[in-house]
C-alpha cells in the first residue's frame, strides 16, 4: 500500500476508534473509502474493540495478514486435509496447530527404516523458481547443522510435488514458557535460569549465523522435565522470497506484541531483533503484564510510533512488596537494556544479554548496571559473606599480633554465651508454661482445668503483647506456638506469631542468624500451608542465606533444604525436588549419628520417597520407606496419625510393585490405626480406603474394589461436607473403576454425571476434567458409539491446544483414549503411535491390568497392520504380566482370551 493511502487509513481509524462500534457505519468518510482503505479499517477496528488481551493475541496474526495482503503469503492456499499424505520419508498424522507462519502436523517415519515422531511444519505453497527452490534447501542444511540441547532439530525438509514446502523438526512436548512458568508460579531465580537456557540457544544461533527473528512464548517451551526447547529457528527467513521487500514481508517475518520497534519500519534479519525478544520474554516473565497490547501494536502498525521502551519497569508492576524489591536494581536495568527502542543502545548480541543474567544468579555485578566501587563491593561481600568475614579477623589478628589466640578465646566466649543464652530460653519458656497454666486455671475446680485449645489461646495473646517480656525472650514464646499452631493446620492463628518472630530476628542489633533461619523457616512453612509457593522459596532462601555457607551449622541448613524439597513436590518439579533432596541424603548419611536425629532423618526422607514414588523410581522409594517406618514408630508411636499415614504412603509404593501382600497388611494396619483415632469422616481414612478400592481392582476383586471405592468417596465427599452425589470425585472414581473393568454403559453414565458436576463448579479447564473427558471418549468408542467419542477428543484437543497432563496417569489414560478411538474408525498406525506413549507413561509392575488393556489394543492396531505375530507376541506378553504377579483368576485374562479368538478369525 502507498504511503498516502495508509495516512487515509490511519485518519480514519483514529475518528472511528472514538465512536461506538454502532454508529461508525455513518461516518461520512466511509463513503469516499475505496475496498481497499475499508478492509485495513476493519482489521483494526476489530482488534480494537476485541473485549480481552487472549482476543487480541489471536487476532494479531490476522491483522498482519489482512494488512499485508499482497506480501505474496497465503495460509489459506495450503490444503485443509493433510493427515496421511506424504512429505518425503515422513508421513502426517494429524493436525497440531495452524499459525501465522503455516500448519504444524504430528508426523511419523513412513520409510520404514526406524520408528520416530516429528513436527512436520508446512509452509504456504509456491510457485517457485529453480534459484528460489535451491536456496530454500540450502537454508535446510544450514538449519540442519544448529545442534544444541535447547533448539528443537531440524531433521528434514523439502518441496513437494505439487510445491508445497516443508520442514521436519524434533516433535517437543512441552508447555509455552510463559505459562510455564505460571502454572508452576516459578520464583524470579527459576525463571532467569529458564530464560538463560533460550539466551543461550540464541546465542548459539548466532554464532552460525542464524536469526530467530520471532522470538516469543510459543515458540519457547518448556519440557515436563524442565527443559527448555526453541522452535522455529530460522523459520521467517525461509518465507521472504527474493521478490518481497519492505515493511509488509517484515512483519510477516515476526509477531507483533513481541517485535522491535524497527521491525515495523524497515524489517531483516538482525540479532538485536532476537535480544529485544528476549527482553520481551523477561519483562512478561517478571512483571506479569506483556510489553505491549493490541491498542500498542495498533499504533505501531499505523507508524505512530517507533521507540517503544520499557513504559513501566517490572518492580513497578508488581504488588507484592518483597518482590519489588528483588527485582529493583539489577533486573530492571537488564529489562531496559533489551528493549532499548535504539537497536545500538541494547545489548548487542545475545551472548551479552546472556552474560548479565549469569551474573544476576552468581551475585555479581551486572554490565548494564554500571555501578560503581560501592556497587562491587557489595556483589562481592554478598558472594563472600562467609570469606569476608574470615578476612576481616585475619587483618584484626595481624594488627594485634595474636590472631589464633584472638579468635579462639572470642569462638569460646561466643559459644558459652550462645549455651547460656539457650539454657536461659528453656528456663524462661518453662516459667511462662506454668504461669499460663496457673493463670488459666485459677479458682477452678479439678474437673474444669484448661484444655489444651484455651491455653494456646492465652499462650498466644501473651506472647504477642510485647509487654510481656522483652523480644529476646517473647521469641521463644512466638516460634513455640507458632509451631504447634501449624501441626494443627491452623495458619491464621500462627500467622500473627511467626511474622512476629521474623521481625524480632531481623532486628540488626540482634545478630542472630539461628534464630532469624528458624523463624523464615516457619514462614517458608507456613506460606506452603496457604499454596504460596514463590513466598515460602522466598522464606526458605533467605533462611538458607542467614545461616551462611554449609556445612556450618548443617543440621539447621538441612532442615530448610528438606522443606525446599517438599516445596518442589507441591509445584509438581520432581527433577529440582530430587536435584535438592538426593545430595541432602547424602551428606546426610555421611554425618555423624549425633548430628542426625530421628525428627531431620524423617523430614529428609519422607519428601525424597515421595520424589521417588511420583519420577516412578519404585524401587529406591520402597527401600526409603523401610527406613522411615521405624523412624516414624520410634519419633510418634504407634498410635499417632504420622504412623498410619507412613503405613499408608507404604502401602501405596508396594501397589505399584506388585507386592500385594505386603501393601494389605500395610492398609490393614492403618485402616485399624484410623478408626482408632476418628470418630466422624476423616480425608485421611478415605484415602487409605481408595488405595484399598485400587488393590483390589488389580487383584481382579472388581466388585469389592467399586464397594470399597464408593465408601471411601462417600467418606471423603462428607469430611468435605458434601453429598456423595454431588461431590465430583464419588463419581469419577467409579467411573474410572468401571471404565478398566470394561462395563462401557455403567461407565459413560458415571462419567457424564462427573462431568456435568465439573461444569456446575466451573472446573472446565483442568487436569481432572482432561482425565475425565478422555476416560469417557474411551468408553463411548469401546461401547460402538465412535462419533460420540471422537467428537469428545476433538474437544478436548482443542482446550488442550498441544499440552499434555502433568500427572503420568492422566497422560496414559489421554493416549489410551485417542488409540481406542482410532482403532474403531480405521486408524490403526496412528492408534500405535498412541498406545505407545500411553504404556511408556505407565509402568509400574502392579498395574498390570492397565498395561494389560494397552497391550490389548496394541495387539488390534497390529493385526489391522497384518503384523498377526506381532499382535500374538503382544497379547503372551499381557498375559505374562498377570500371571506373573500370580493371578491366575483375574478378569483381564478373558479379555486377552477374546482378543485372541478375534485375532484367529481376522
Amino acid at each position: 500500500m502507498d504511503a498516502t493511502t495508509w495516512r487515509q487509513v490511519g485518519a480514519l481509524f483514529d475518528e472511528l476508534a472514538a465512536l461506538p462500534p454502532a454508529v461508525r457505519p455513518e461516518h461520512p468518510g466511509l463513503d469516499a473509502a475505496g475496498p481497499e482503505i475499508r478492509q485495513r479499517l476493519d482489521c483494526l477496528l476489530a482488534a480494537h474493540d476485541a473485549p480481552d488481551e487472549s482476543i487480541l493475541d489471536r487476532s494479531l496474526d490476522d491483522i498482519v495478514r489482512c494488512l499485508t495482503a499482497d506480501a505474496g503469503i497465503n495460509l489459506g492456499k495450503i490444503p485443509e486435509r493433510l493427515a496421511g499424505r506424504r512429505f518425503g520419508n515422513w508421513r502426517a498424522v494429524r493436525e497440531i496447530a495452524r499459525g501465522g507462519m503455516g500448519v504444524v502436523l504430528l508426523g511419523e517415519r513412513a520409510d520404514g527404516q526406524f520408528e520416530m515422531q516429528a513436527a512436520i511444519k508446512v509452509l504456504p505453497p509456491g510457485p517457485f523458481s529453480q534459484r528460489q527452490a535451491e536456496r530454500l534447501r540450502d537454508e535446510i542444511r544450514i538449519l540442519a547443522r544448529l545442534t544444541h540441547p535447547n533448539i528443537a532439530r531440524l531433521i528434514d525438509g523439502g518441496i513437494t510435488d505439487d510445491g508445497i514446502p516443508y520442514l521436519v523438526m524434533e516433535y517437543v512436548r512441552g508447555m509455552a514458557l510463559i505459562r510455564y512458568c505460571e502454572e508452576r508460579r516459578l520464583a524470579v531465580r527459576q525463571r532467569i535460569e529458564l530464560l538463560c537456557a533460550a539466551a543461550e540457544a540464541v546465542a548459539h544461533a548466532h554464532r552460525h549465523l542464524v536469526v530467530h527473528n520471532d522470538i516469543k512464548p510459543a515458540n519457547v517451551l518448556v519440557t515436563d522435565e524442565g527443559l527448555v526447547k526453541l522452535l522455529d529457528f530460522g523459520i521467517a527467513g525461509l518465507l521472504t522470497t527474493e521478490h518481497e521487500a519492505g515493511r509488509p514481508a517484515a512483519l510477516l517475518r515476526c509477531t507483533p506484541a513481541y517485535a522491535a520497534p524497527e521491525q515495523f519500519v524497515t524489517g531483516g534479519p538482525a540479532t538485536t531483533h532476537d535480544v529485544y525478544g528476549l527482553g520481551a520474554l523477561l519483562y512478561e516473565m517478571l512483571s506479569g503484564r506483556r510489553l505491549r497490547d493490541g491498542r500498542d501494536t495498533i499504533s505501531l502498525l499505523l507508524g505512530r510510533e517507533h521507540a517503544t521502551g520499557v513504559a513501566m519497569p517490572p518492580s513497578d508492576c508488581v504488588r507484592d512488596r518483597r518482590l519489588a524489591r528483588h527485582l529493583k536494581g539489577d533486573l530492571d536495568v537488564i529489562c531496559r537494556q533489551a528493549l532499548a527502542a535504539d537497536p545500538e543502545r541494547r545489548y548487542p548480541t545475545a551472548a551479552a544479554m546472556l552474560t548479565d543474567l549469569q551474573n544476576w544468579l552468581a551475585l555479581k555485578p551486572v554490565a548494564a548496571r554500571g555501578g560503581g566501587r560501592m556497587y562491587r563491593a557489595g556483589k562481592w561481600f554478598r558472594r563472600h559473606r562467609v570469606a569476608a568475614a574470615a578476612g576481616g579477623l585475619a587483618m584484626m589478628s595481624l594488627l594485634t599480633g595474636a590472631a589464633v589466640a584472638v579468635w579462639q578465646a572470642e569462638r569460646a566466649t561466643a559459644a558459652l554465651a550462645q549455651t547460656t543464652v539457650a539454657l536461659q530460653r528453656a528456663t524462661k519458656l518453662r516459667d511462662f508454661l506454668l504461669e499460663l497454666f496457673r493463670a488459666a486455671a485459677a479458682d477452678r475446680p479439678r474437673d474444669q482445668l484448661p484444655d489444651t485449645e484455651e491455653l494456646l489461646e492465652l499462650g498466644a495473646q501473651r506472647a504477642l503483647d510485647p509487654s510481656t517480656a522483652a523480644d529476646d525472650d517473647r521469641f521463644g514464646m512466638l516460634t513455640t506456638i507458632g509451631e504447634v499452631y501449624l501441626s494443627l493446620n491452623r495458619v491464621e492463628q500462627a500467622r500473627p506469631l511467626i511474622d512476629q518472630a521474623v521481625m524480632i530476628a531481623i532486628d540488626p542489633n540482634q545478630q542472630r542468624p539461628a534464630d532469624l533461619a528458624y523463624a523464615l523457616r516457619q514462614q517458608g512453612w507456613l506460606a506452603m500451608k496457604e499454596r504460596r509457593l514463590d513466598d515460602a522459596e522466598r522464606s526458605l532462601l533467605e533462611a538458607e542465606s542467614a545461616l551462611g555457607i554449609p556445612p556450618a551449622p548443617w543440621k539447621s541448613f538441612a532442615a530448610i533444604r528438606a522443606i525446599r524439597g517438599y516445596l518442589e513436590i507441591m509445584r509438581g518439579d520432581n527433577t529440582r525436588a530430587l536435584a535438592i533432596l538426593e545430595p541432602l541424603y547424602r551428606q546426610m548419611q555421611q554425618r555423624q549419628a549425633e548430628q542426625v536425629d530421628d525428627r531431620l532423618r524423617y523430614n529428609v526422607l519422607n519428601p525424597l520417597a515421595i520424589a521417588y514414588r511420583l519420577a516412578g523410581k519404585l524401587e529406591p522409594a520402597s527401600s526409603l520407606n523401610r527406613e522411615i517406618v521405624p523412624t516414624v514408630r520410634r519419633l510418634y508411636g504407634t498410635e499417632s496419625l504420622r504412623y498410619a499415614v507412613t503405613l499408608a504412603n507404604s502401602a501405596s509404593i508396594e501397589i505399584d510393585l506388585g507386592h500385594f501382600a505386603d501393601a494389605e497388611h500395610h492398609l490393614g494396619e492403618a485402616l485399624a490405626l484410623y478408626d482408632r483415632i476418628f470418630t466422624g469422616p476423616a480425608e485421611y481414612r478415605a484415602a487409605a480406603r481408595h488405595l484399598q478400592a485400587r488393590l483390589l481392582l488389580y487383584r481382579g476383586d472388581y466388585e469389592k474394589a467399586l464397594h470399597e471405592m464408593s465408601v471411601s468417596s462417600t467418606e471423603w465427599a462428607r469430611a468435605s461436607g458434601k453429598e456423595a452425589a454431588d461431590y465430583d470425585f464419588f463419581h469419577i472414581n467409579q467411573g474410572m473403576l468401571l471404565t478398566r473393568m470394561h462395563r462401557w454403559p455403567e461407565a459413560v453414565a458415571a462419567l457424564e454425571t462427573a462431568r456435568r458436576l465439573l461444569d456446575q463448579q466451573g472446573k472446565t479447564d483442568n487436569e481432572t476434567r482432561t482425565h475425565v473427558e478422555a476416560l469417557l471418549a474411551l468408553s463411548h468408542c469401546m461401547l460402538g458409539d465412535a462419533p460420540a467419542g471422537i467428537s469428545i477428543l476433538a474437544d478436548l484437543e482443542r482446550r488442550l491446544n498441544g499440552r499434555l497432563p502433568t500427572s503420568a496417569e492422566y497422560r496414559a489414560r489421554l493416549h489410551e483414549a485417542r488409540a481406542g478411538c482410532q482403532s474403531r474408525v480405521g486408524q490403526p498406525a496412528a492408534a500405535l503411535s498412541e498406545i505407545d506413549l500411553a504404556l511408556a507413561a505407565v509402568t509400574q509392575p502392579g498395574r498390570a491390568v492397565e498395561i494389560a488393556d494397552c497391550k490389548i489394543l496394541r495387539a488390534a492396531a497390529l493385526t489391522a497392520l497384518g503384523r498377526r505375530i506381532d499382535a500374538q507376541n503382544e497379547l503372551v506378553e499381557a498375559e505374562t504380566l498377570l500371571l506373573d504377579l500370580n493371578l491366575t483368576e483375574h478378569p483381564a485374562l478373558q479379555n486377552i482370551a477374546a482378543a485372541r479368538r478375534d485375532l484367529s478369525a481376522s
